[in-house]
């Protein structure tokens, strides 16, 4: 008789991790219906840390060693969330509390998706896939009939702007996406083309195309400009054959160069439909970038926002250790653009904070990249990129719905993450 091992890929024969589970399954809920922000926001941010604290209880009974890392990476951040604000605001206040909850609610969705990867049970995540899934489409068809009706609701949402009479709290009652949220829904696209390119399930498909018509119709730019890299990212290169690949590459190259000839009719001709079709804010974007293409000069308000990203660099040139520190004589506004999260870190916190803040991230990211399965790593690759690319150009503590898009559902593709196994013994 001999005995021989066989490793088999099994992720759910460990079930006591229910509470690691819950805390997520609820904050997926609170993340995707915006319904919930209308709570008084100290409420909000309470129940999120006790589900926080929950989900840590549950990773020290579940895996120590990964539990360890996390409370050395929110002890990490948490000391830099602290430092970034002092600098900013030149005191310690209720404010802290507040960057505190949310950059550790960004940091847990992170360090989730690192146990999801490696530990998450298959049956959960199938569960988290189905709920967010849902969630995204409620809120995506709730948002739509809010938008038209009230075309500046989910930009307003974001600056705390009364729309055409109505307040914040009725909008968040009617369970309209915020600037946050739509950043995190267009984000969420790519999770979902790339589970239609694996699986050819036109449900996938179809729940893209009404999550990208909310963000077309929310009118944030940078929003649509993500969505529509997405849909030319993962539709043409995401192919297994290198023949489609080149057909691809050909048709964009084609078609860029077409666009770029007839750069300013194009543009001229987006904002007449734009502005034909009541999307009033795309139809100026297209405009003012028709003046800048004309003028060869930058803008409107791609001149400010430029112009807001080289203060903060200038800032960092002039302070490149430790950061500007604002005094009373003068305002952070005036030293720092607060429009961009990277850009402003930089200015705010110099070399010291990029420190505390980027080498987390690139440990945390890192991690992922190691253990996803790399033949379904697409939707995680095109995350990751679109939540830089986020950070370079807004500041986006207030979007955790951005992250839990960009760490959590790309954990969540079938047969996408490596798998634990259990061992078998086999006698002959």
């Amino acid at each position: 008789m001999k005995n021989e091992q066989l490793n088999i890929p099994n992720n759910d024969n460990n079930q006591n991790n229910v509470l690691i589970e819950i805390p997520l399954i609820v904050l997926s809920i609170l993340e995707f219906m915006p319904f919930f922000y209308s709570l008084d926001s100290r409420v909000l941010y309470a129940i999120k840390l006790f589900f926080l604290a929950v989900f840590m209880v549950g990773m020290l009974s579940e895996n120590s060693k990964l539990f360890t890392k996390a409370l050395i990476i929110f002890f990490v951040v948490n000391v830099f969330n602290v430092y970034w604000h002092y600098q900013v605001w030149d005191r310690y206040d209720v404010g802290v509390l507040f960057i505190i909850t949310r950059g550790s609610m960004i940091w847990m969705y992170m360090i989730a998706s690192m146990y999801l990867c490696r530990f998450g049970r298959e049956s959960f995540k199938r569960v988290l896939k189905n709920l967010s899934i849902i969630l995204l489409s409620i809120t995506s068809l709730t948002t739509i009939r809010t938008l038209l009706i009230y075309p500046e609701a989910s930009r307003s949402l974001g600056n705390g702007h009364v729309v055409n009479g109505v307040e914040t709290e009725t909008l968040l009652r009617m369970n309209t996406a915020t600037w946050g949220l739509v950043y995190g829904m267009a984000i969420s696209v790519a999770f979902l083309l790339c589970e239609y390119k694996k699986t050819r399930k036109k449900t996938y498909l179809l729940i893209s195309i009404i999550i990208s018509t909310c963000v077309a119709l929310s009118q944030i730019t940078f929003a649509l400009l993500m969505v529509l890299v997405i849909w030319v990212w993962v539709m043409l290169f995401y192919t297994e054959e290198n023949k489609k690949k080149k057909i691809a590459i050909i048709i964009i190259l084609v078609v860029a160069v077409a666009l770029y000839i007839n750069r300013e009719s194009v543009l001229l001709l987006l904002y007449s439909l734009l502005e034909n079709w009541g999307i009033d804010t795309l139809a100026r974007r297209f405009y003012q970038l028709y003046i800048s293409v004309r003028l060869s000069a930058w803008y409107g308000d791609s001149q400010a926002r430029f112009d807001l990203y080289l203060r903060s660099i200038e800032t960092f040139v002039n302070h490149p250790i430790m950061g500007y520190h604002v005094t009373s004589s003068d305002g952070i506004y005036l030293m720092v653009g607060m429009h961009s999260t990277i850009f402003d870190i930089l200015a705010s916190t110099g070399l010291v904070g990029v420190v505390c803040a980027f080498v987390p991230f690139v440990y945390v990211s890192r991690y992922i990249k190691t253990n996803i399965n790399t033949g379904y790593s697409m939707a995680y690759i095109i995350s990751l990129t679109l939540i830089i690319f986020f950070n370079v150009i807004n500041p986006t503590n207030n979007s955790l719905q951005a992250y839990y898009a960009a760490f959590i559902l790309p954990m969540l593709s079938s047969d996408g993450t490596q798998e634990k196994t259990i061992k078998f013994v086999f006698r002959h």
